[in-house]
């Protein structure tokens, strides 16, 4: 089974959103129909999922859209295991104020690296919620010959890629709209390349 991991369009300028609840900003909708394209082309989707958060869940009723408009019938899933990371101090905090707290520090790399957040989520929470979402959601496509998106957050999919292909506090910066696809066998997953 394949696994299309998008994250959501740019959203809300240079500030650590965390669970802050922001449209995508505008421009986005022609990307998201193409990119729904080129994933339909290179594996039929069986479903969708995301969060509630309006930056990722627009764009993935926007792709069920399109694969209506085409005569697909493609489910969409909004659940609370989706939800980008609690980033609790740090949400709301623009790059400037981060980079004078934290000098010579990314502020994704740097908070998706930390166990423990300030009144945030742990990473051991993290994938607590990843491993359910994997076998409520994952695991009964296991035996299909198609694919799900995921269309979510930034340090939730990196959490996940990691929990999935078993690699350790790997970060890898994934551009708004850019894809990562993983093949997974109901054990482990594998990254292959998108077309």
């Amino acid at each position: 089974m394949i696994i299309d991991f998008v994250r959501h369009p740019k959203a809300g300028g240079n500030v650590i959103k965390g669970r802050e609840d922001v449209p995508p900003d505008t421009g986005w909708e022609d990307s998201i129909i193409e990119l729904g394209e080129r994933l339909q082309s290179f594996v039929p989707i069986d479903v969708v999922l995301t969060s509630h958060l309006r930056r990722a869940r627009l764009p993935a009723e926007k792709i069920i859209e399109y694969f209506r408009d085409k005569g697909r019938a493609v489910d969409l899933v909004v659940s609370e295991l989706f939800i980008e990371r609690d980033v609790g101090y740090f949400s709301g905090m623009t790059f400037e104020e981060f980079n004078r707290i934290y000098p010579g520090k990314h502020p994704h790399e740097h908070i998706f690296g930390l166990d423990e957040i300030l009144g945030g989520e742990s990473q051991v929470k993290v994938y607590e919620r990843i491993d359910l979402a994997r076998r409520r959601y994952f695991d009964p496509y296991v035996p299909s010959s198609g694919g799900l998106i995921v269309l979510g957050h930034g340090w939730w999919i990196n959490h996940c890629i990691n929990y999935m292909t078993q690699v350790t506090k790997s970060y890898n910066k994934i551009p708004n709209l850019g894809v990562v696809v993983l093949e997974y066998d109901g054990k482990i997953a594998r990254e292959v390349p998108f077309k």
